[in-house]
């Protein structure tokens, strides 16, 4: 926002409000919206409140206050919420993305030429947008590159990355890199980041890239993240068949069969030992 003279009316959470006040001071053109103190009327406070899952209420929010940018979170609680609702509207355009918030411009707004110069063609910031994106990437070569790249602009840009890293990764998994993959989920996990299953993943590409021994480790570790997690006997047995350990790999896949989610695979693996 400073490095690039974004100014104008402002959008964003309350809890935000008081660190904007504080950072841009004695500034009047980066004001907030709202602050802790959630002053304005009961009104107000209810448009804001369902603004964050309801396009509807955003919408009369907008039309009421027409805000020239507005910085976000990247984890609002409802699906689908404002991140996802901004990814779909045409006038305004994603400029700025880590795992701390997002960063939108209004491209007829006070921040319309840097809203130009830097919006992301490709990028997106909500979770609901990911398998859209993703798609469009397999698809086109074009969207792919473009997607590439405006990853790499955003891991460059902030330290805290690892969503981005998540998406690279995905992209990595789908063209057979697994070298490359797993290094951006090691980053990512690495950041202590949120994202679901990173450990599982890295495993895949270990495993894929030739070193089950690394993917065991991984498999654990997404073990001890989440106990529950359905395909860890038939992940662990994977890894094991790998590393030569076919006894421990047949007891492994034994016990993926009486969990639904890997019946199928594991019943397939066993028939390629030569096992029933």
């Amino acid at each position: 926002i400073e490095r690039h003279e974004v100014r104008g009316r402002a959008f964003n959470l309350f809890h935000h409000g008081g660190y904007l006040l504080w950072r841009f001071q004695p500034d009047t053109t980066r004001l907030p919206f709202i602050d802790v103190h959630q002053a304005g009327t009961p009104r107000l406070r209810h448009l804001y409140v369902y603004a964050l899952q309801d396009p509807r209420a955003w919408r009369e929010l907008d039309q009421q206050y027409r805000f020239d940018w507005a910085v976000l979170p990247r984890y609002l609680p409802a699906r689908p919420n404002l991140l996802d609702f901004l990814d779909a509207d045409s006038a305004w355009a994603l400029a700025f993305a880590d795992d701390g918030g997002a960063l939108y411009l209004r491209r007829g707004g006070a921040a319309a030429a840097q809203a130009q110069e830097y919006a992301m063609r490709r990028l997106r910031a909500g979770d609901g947008s990911e398998g859209g994106m993703l798609r469009a990437a397999a698809l086109d070569t074009v969207a792919r590159r473009e997607l590439r790249a405006e990853l790499a602009r955003t891991i460059a840009g902030s330290p805290w990355n690892s969503r981005a890293r998540s998406v690279a990764a995905r992209l990595d998994e789908a063209a057979g890199d697994w070298r490359a993959a797993a290094a951006h989920l090691e980053s990512a996990i690495g950041q202590r980041s949120t994202e679901p299953r990173l450990r599982e993943r890295l495993g895949i590409a270990r495993l894929r890239s030739g070193d089950p021994a690394a993917a065991l480790a991984a498999f654990e570790a997404e073990r001890r993240t989440d106990t529950r997690w359905p395909d860890y006997h038939l992940r662990r047995a994977q890894a094991l068949q790998g590393m030569g350990r076919r006894d421990d790999a047949l007891a492994g896949y034994r016990r993926a069969l009486a969990v639904d989610a890997t019946a199928g695979e594991a019943r397939d693996s066993l028939a390629s030992l030569g096992v029933r």
